[in-house]
């Protein structure tokens, strides 16, 4: 079962080390590809939101997204590729194994500082474009155990990033951090006991802001 983490000190520099290596990745994307990105922490990287499952790794969940391709190109499955692979470069660069691909991220397990009794980590970066109309789309890589037949799309996540900020503002000032908290972990805990990996926290951090903003700032459930 997912629990919240609160050793700050851990938290701290295991986060500097995951955003360091993310700039890097950014750096890269621009120098080999002219794809330029930015990148920022979503569900659990915000404040208090931090889970790890048992004695499992530690996520920490990260979003990029795509600002610009200089060719044009915004096929899923090429963009994911040249992010796959300039992830890898940099990662083997400081010494990390390659990142898996999963159906809506890409994951990096077994991170470690130099510390001992200290949990291992994880790095979980999904791939996001915000649209001229405002969409916000995630990248999904569907599989089907063979690649031949693999399909990778755009799915709509969210219809603005924008507005799930103010929400979460709204629900901050009105007191209701604490359930928003619950309501995250109880949703990742639900999806556990499921066996379903296609609720990444990125997507129970806005399915949780959704709920309890309904339940309690407008008083009904969508």
């Amino acid at each position: 079962m997912y629990k919240f983490v609160d050793d700050t000190k851990f938290l701290k520099e295991s986060k500097s080390f995951c955003s360091k290596i993310i700039s890097e990745l950014v750096e890269t994307l621009k120098d080999d590809y002219s794809i330029n990105t930015k990148f920022c922490k979503i569900g659990s990287g915000a404040k208090n939101l931090i889970t790890q499952n048992g004695s499992g790794d530690i996520d920490f969940d990260y979003n990029i997204e795509i600002l610009h391709c200089k060719d044009g190109n915004y096929k899923p499955k090429e963009i994911k590729e040249k992010i796959k692979k300039t992830f890898n470069k940099v990662l083997n660069k400081n010494g990390l194994q390659d990142c898996k691909d999963s159906t809506s991220s890409l994951t990096v397990k077994n991170i470690k500082l130099d510390y001992k009794n200290k949990p291992y980590f994880s790095i979980d970066l999904g791939i996001i474009i915000e649209w001229d109309d405002g969409t916000v789309s995630r990248l999904i890589h569907k599989k089907t155990g063979n690649t031949n037949y693999d399909n990778w799309e755009w799915n709509t996540a969210t219809r603005s990033l924008e507005k799930i900020k103010n929400k979460i503002k709204k629900l901050k000032k009105d007191g209701c951090w604490e359930i928003l908290r619950q309501t995250y972990l109880d949703k990742k805990n639900l999806y556990l006991k499921r066996n379903d990996f296609n609720h990444p926290s990125y997507i129970c951090y806005i399915e949780a802001v959704n709920e309890v903003y309904n339940k309690n700032i407008n008083g009904f459930y969508d």
